[in-house]
């Protein structure tokens, strides 16, 4: 129970904390974390105007108006970049409603799902400037229920009803919450509201994060309620949260490591030291072949070597775990080397199809058309080149569209 000396200083205490999450929010651009901690501060302040019911609609409309001005005004392309994500995404909810594409699996399935979208031709020039490589649905609700289907809306409706239970007595009876049971209650709240708009809970230090502060509330709420065996209880939430913080910190520190055991090579392979850097990606292999990191690297020294079947085989490998547009043009890369037109030409394609606005796609398919012969597809895509609106105006497109209009005149 919260004494009286510490009922004096808590809640203004994290009212000023949370307040400071906000500043700190703005400051970096989060509009998500921004509207997270609006939204405990205002969770915060209702129940000092719960006899006022005009002092809490102003909060709710101030809480709307926020939401409408951080979607409407502030990064607004980012915002319909996000709705361009729920419409691609949208699809793949429904065609495995029942069990999920599989968790972890978004990174895996949407970039081909945006790339049939783009495939079709019946998009608009501002979603075609938008699009771009895409590992999350930014709504880590949303990316649930695609991964885990009807079981993950199950969870997630369980999740909220227990977040609920948690969070109203914390919030509407704040002078009986101890310090750390508003704090962690302020923090869950503003976790919770940044997961509609961004990617939080796929990040492991966020993770963390949330079973502390689910863990405080729950031994708080525990120590308030009249139920049997609560020290037995209360044992039992201690230890799952400590065993769910040690499964994350071994997790985290294994990727740490990975990310270290070739920190060398990369700084190898960075420096111009080839040949070195793929000796030392060689004899990591068997045991790095698990990290994406290590096989883009792996795969990026290989295809810079010119051993296309080597390189072709990382890729593939590759491809069968996560899925970008620079992938399956290097892929598409490998295939032409090699001589595999066919798979080339699929590959190509894809990869202009994911992120169309990109003009290195395109200038590689281009000049393999040309390399085969294909006047009309060629003549097609060197129009696509020099007359598609450009998404951020660079060195590198002004020099694409001068050797697309050089190669041109070379074949008349």
């Amino acid at each position: 129970m919260i004494s009286n000396k510490e009922k004096t200083w808590a809640i203004p205490v994290v009212m000023g904390l949370t307040l400071t999450g906000f500043g700190v929010a703005v400051y970096f651009g989060s509009r998500a974390f921004a509207l997270g901690y609006l939204c405990a501060l205002c969770l915060l302040l209702v129940p000092k105007f719960k006899q006022q019911k005009a002092g809490v609609w102003l909060m709710g409309l101030l809480v709307i108006a926020a939401l409408l001005i951080c979607s409407c005004l502030i990064k607004v392309d980012s915002s319909l970049g996000r709705v361009l994500i729920y419409k691609i995404a949208w699809p793949m909810f429904t065609e495995h409603w029942l069990q999920g594409i599989g968790l972890h699996h978004f990174n895996l399935f949407y970039m081909r799902y945006q790339a049939h979208y783009f495939a079709t031709g019946n998009y608009a020039v501002k979603e075609m400037l938008l699009a771009d490589n895409v590992a999350y649905a930014y709504n880590d609700y949303f990316q649930l229920m695609v991964e885990c289907g009807v079981i993950g809306g199950l969870l997630l409706l369980f999740a909220v009803w227990g977040v609920y239970k948690l969070l109203s007595p914390v919030f509407g009876n704040r002078e009986q919450a101890t310090f750390l049971e508003l704090l962690s209650a302020v923090q869950l709240m503003a976790m919770l509201v940044a997961a509609c708009f961004t990617f939080v809970f796929y990040q492991w230090y966020y993770l963390a994060v949330l079973v502390l502060c689910l863990t405080i509330c729950t031994i708080g709420y525990l120590s308030r309620s009249a139920l049997k065996f609560k020290n037995i209880w209360l044992t039992g939430v201690a230890g799952l949260a400590a065993l769910c913080l040690i499964w994350i910190g071994t997790v985290a520190l294994r990727c740490y490591h990975e990310e270290q055991d070739f920190s060398a090579t990369k700084d190898l392979a960075f420096a111009g030291f080839k040949n070195e850097a793929l000796a030392d990606a060689s004899g990591q292999l068997a045991h790095l072949a698990g990290n994406d990191h290590f096989l883009t690297l792996y795969g990026d020294l290989l295809y810079e070597m010119k051993r296309y079947r080597q390189a072709e085989a990382i890729y593939r490998q590759l491809s069968k775990r996560i899925t970008y547009n620079d992938l399956y043009l290097k892929l598409a890369n490998c295939y032409a080397m090699t001589g595999q037109d066919s798979l080339a030409i699929a590959f190509y394609q894809d990869a202009v199809a994911m992120v169309p606005n990109r003009f290195g796609s395109k200038f590689d398919l281009f000049k393999f058309y040309l390399k085969k012969h294909d006047q009309v597809n060629a003549v097609r895509l060197s129009r696509q080149i020099l007359y598609q609106p450009v998404k951020i105006p660079s060195a590198q497109i002004d020099l694409i569209k001068n050797q697309t209009l050089q190669l041109q005149k070379e074949q008349r």
